[in-house]
């Protein structure tokens, strides 16, 4: 069996892995990141975005550290390599509302990515976002297991 293969996923990145042994990790706070599978093809993805929506410029619509641009190239991504979008599940993670700051920008992301999955068609399965603390995550793209810790 090959070795596990740990990728970390910082803001404004996104991976897609069919790769049993990979395993995505990422650290957040009021960033949200993503976990798609298609269990059937076992396939799947994560990205990591800092702000909702694709911004109010030309440019920023292109931005990777916002959750519009992101989300496309993580589901374009996964059907790029055989994902079904019927088949695709989705779990969403972070979203927190880091010492009441920001504006609420935390729950703005979780708002944004709910819609956007609904929009695309594709199944929510799973989801802790919200409260107060930083998280860390982990994702197994090939088969959808995530698993996260809080930090305090």
């Amino acid at each position: 069996m090959p070795p596990v293969e740990n990728i970390t996923i910082v803001q404004g990145q996104f991976m897609v892995s069919r790769k049993p042994e990979t395993i995505l990790r990422t650290v957040l706070g009021s960033c949200i990141a993503v976990c798609i599978n298609d269990p059937k093809m076992r396939i799947g993805g994560m990205n990591h975005f800092l702000l909702p929506g694709h911004g109010y410029s030309e440019r920023s619509r292109h931005d990777p550290r916002f959750g519009g641009t992101l989300m496309r190239l993580l589901v374009d991504e996964l059907l790029k390599y055989g994902a079904r979008r019927e088949h695709m599940q989705a779990q969403l993670f972070g979203g927190a509302d880091m010492h009441g700051v920001a504006g609420h920008i935390g729950a703005m992301n979780a708002i944004f990515a709910q819609t956007f999955l609904e929009l695309e068609g594709v199944r929510t399965v799973g989801q802790c976002i919200g409260g107060r603390a930083a998280r860390s995550l982990e994702f197994t793209p090939s088969n959808g297991y995530a698993r996260q810790r809080h930090r305090h």
